[in-house]
């Protein structure tokens, strides 16, 4: 939290006025939130008024009636953000849109897709699990339906298809003098 004033309550709650919350390190933050009022309990929650998002000090015309964020340390569960991209054969779209899922602290699952404004779509499961100085893997399945260029253009393509891969290794402190790895791949 970057803010202008802040005002201590007792040892853990403080309110602070006109300033930014981020999660960028640099003293001059790339992206966050910019708010008027902000109540902090400290390693817990933030609460504001209205927000809005900002990116390299550009508002984004988007306000949110008011803000609410988890202060915790350590993995997260969480939404992933798209990127906004255009291509010729694909149109307008929005890549790696997706869900990071915590399990437990060996597994984890990352949801993501892809949409086209010429209806074409991917979506990949990736689960991966480790086991520290022991082992650690990754599953990854993935599943499109790729439109190439719109109907009725001469170079319209369509197709559908899936990739599987899966890929394990064993650490090598986990018996010194020994290595171990796999990969599989299938799809169409």
């Amino acid at each position: 939290i970057i803010t202008d004033k802040a005002k201590r309550i007792d040892g853990n709650t403080f309110f602070a006025s006109n300033g930014i919350f981020t999660t960028c390190n640099l003293d001059d933050p790339h992206f966050g939130f910019r708010f008027n009022k902000i109540k902090v309990v400290n390693n817990k929650v933030a609460v504001s008024g209205p927000v809005h998002p900002e990116f390299e000090r550009v508002p984004v015309p988007f306000y949110l009636p008011f803000g609410f964020f988890p202060m915790n340390k350590g993995r997260h569960s969480g939404l992933l953000p798209p990127q906004f991209t255009t291509n010729e054969k694909f149109g307008l779209g929005l890549e790696g849109l997706g869900y990071y899922k915590v399990l437990n602290d060996y597994i984890d699952v990352t949801l993501r897709t892809n949409i086209y404004s010429y209806g074409g779509w991917t979506a990949s499961i990736t689960p991966s699990y480790r086991e520290r100085y022991m082992y650690n893997g990754q599953l990854n399945v993935n599943f499109q339906k790729t439109k190439f260029n719109f109907k009725g253009d001469p170079d319209f393509v369509k197709s559908n298809g899936f990739q599987i891969n899966w890929s394990h290794s064993v650490d090598s402190r986990a018996r010194p003098g020994t290595t171990f790895s796999a990969s599989v791949t299938a799809g169409s």
